[in-house]
C-alpha cells in the first residue's frame, strides 16, 4: 500500500466540496495481502476503490460482490464490509474521505449501502500523476496534488450526476466570446477598428457577433468601438499633446474628421472639450 495523497490544512478540498480527511492510496492486492484488513469493518466517511487491474471481491454483511477492473465500488457511511478474493494482477485506487451538509458529492441510490459502477477511463492517469508527484515533492508539488485530487473528486461526482445545464455552459462559452472581441478592441482602440477586424478575430462572422453583443453586451459592436475611441480621445486631451497628434494617433484621415466624429460624441468640437476641461481644474 502507497499512500499518494493526504489533505492537507492549506487544501481547498473542503471548500470545493465539502470534503475533509481526505486520503487516496495505491494498493497492489497481491503484494499488500498480508496486512489486508480481513475483519468486518466500516468507516464514518465514504470509501471508493477503483479497481485498476484484476479484480476484487468483497463481503458486504453476507452479499458477495466482484469489481472487475475498469469498475468502481462506493461505499456508504458505516456500512460493514470486508475484503475477499482477488486475482493476483489485482491493484485498485481507494479513496476515503468525509462530507458535511453542503457537499455536492452526488452517488445516487445506494443498494445495500454500495453501487459498483463504470469508472472513467480517466481517473488511472490522474492517480498516476498523483502518485508521481507525491513521491518527488518537486517545485509546489503539494499544489499540483491538491488539484490532481481536485480532478478526481470531479470526475467521480460526474460519474454520479453532477452536471451543469447545457443552457448555462452555452451562455458562458458566449459570454467569452463578447469577453475577447471587447478585450480585443481595447488593446488596439487607436487602430481604424472595424467591426469584421473584430469578428475575424473572434472566428465568427459580423452577423454572429452584431447579435452576441446584442444579446450580453445590450449595444452592438460598432457602437462599442466608437464608445470606446471616445473615451480613449477624452483621456489624451488631458494630456499635454496636440490636437492634430491625437488626430494621427487615432488614425483619423484628417484633423476635420477628427473633429466630425468627436463633435457627434461630445456635442463639441475637442479643442472645446480641452478647454472646459481646464476650467474644470
Amino acid at each position: 500500500m502507497r499512500i499518494i495523497y493526504k489533505e492537507n490544512e492549506k487544501s481547498r478540498l473542503c471548500e470545493m466540496f465539502g470534503i475533509e480527511n481526505c486520503l487516496i492510496k495505491e494498493i497492489s492486492c497481491d503484494a499488500d495481502s498480508r496486512f489486508t484488513m480481513k475483519k468486518e469493518h466500516r468507516h464514518t466517511g465514504f470509501e471508493i476503490h477503483m479497481i485498476v487491474a484484476g479484480c476484487q471481491s468483497y463481503d458486504f454483511s453476507g452479499i458477495e460482490k466482484r469489481v472487475d477492473a475498469g469498475k468502481m465500488v462506493v461505499i456508504s457511511p458505516l456500512t460493514k464490509h470486508r475484503t475477499g478474493a482477488h486475482l493476483p494482477e489485482t491493484k485498485k485506487i481507494s479513496l476515503t474521505f468525509q462530507a458535511n451538509s453542503q457537499s455536492p458529492m452526488l452517488f445516487g441510490e445506494f443498494e445495500n449501502g454500495i453501487i459498483i459502477t463504470e469508472a472513467d477511463s480517466r481517473l488511472e492517469g490522474i492517480a498516476s500523476e498523483l502518485s508521481h508527484e507525491w513521491k518527488t515533492r518537486s517545485a509546489y508539488s503539494l499544489e499540483m496534488a491538491d488539484i490532481l485530487a481536485s480532478q478526481m473528486l470531479i470526475l467521480i461526482m460526474r460519474r454520479f450526476g453532477l452536471v451543469q445545464k447545457s443552457e448555462v455552459q452555452n451562455e458562458v462559452d458566449e459570454d467569452v466570446r463578447v469577453h475577447m472581441a471587447k478585450q480585443y478592441i481595447d488593446d488596439n482602440i487607436e487602430q481604424n477598428l472595424k467591426v469584421s477586424d473584430v469578428a475575424s478575430y473572434c472566428y465568427m462572422g459580423e452577423k454572429q457577433l452584431t447579435r452576441l453583443f446584442k444579446t450580453y453586451a445590450d449595444e452592438t459592436p460598432g457602437t462599442y468601438i466608437q464608445r470606446k475611441k471616445c473615451l480613449r480621445i477624452e483621456k489624451l486631451l488631458t494630456e499635454n499633446i496636440s490636437l492634430g497628434e491625437i488626430s494621427e494617433r487615432m488614425n483619423f484621415a484628417s484633423e476635420y474628421h477628427f473633429n466630425s466624429f468627436f463633435k457627434k460624441y461630445a456635442g463639441m468640437p475637442p479643442g472645446e472639450y480641452r478647454k472646459m476641461l481646464k476650467k474644470q481644474k
